[in-house]
């Protein structure tokens, strides 16, 4: 892979036998990748992060379905049990 090595911005490379702890980072490689191929990975990237957004926000709007139907059901069986297993679904 080409690319270059580069120290942490932790405070730059480890003296020789520094003591370091499991997990350590001291140093990074950044690829050398073609501006073409930057580009695409930038614009994949951009769609996953928005899709990662919508799914979370249906995540939310599920919740706070499932919690009114649950709450409103607990309270006098105004909402039927069937819509309240459904929405744990």
């Amino acid at each position: 892979m080409a690319g270059t090595v580069r120290a942490s911005s932790a405070g730059g490379w480890p003296r020789l036998g520094a003591v370091l702890s499991d997990g350590d980072v001291i140093g990074a490689v950044e690829p050398r990748v073609a501006p073409a191929t930057k580009v695409d990975l930038e614009s994949r990237l951009a769609t996953a992060r928005s899709e990662v957004t919508a799914a979370t926000a249906s995540v939310v709007a599920a919740r706070a379905a499932f919690e009114r139907a649950k709450e409103l059901n607990a309270h006098g069986k105004i909402v039927a049990d069937r819509a309240v297993e459904e929405a744990t679904e």
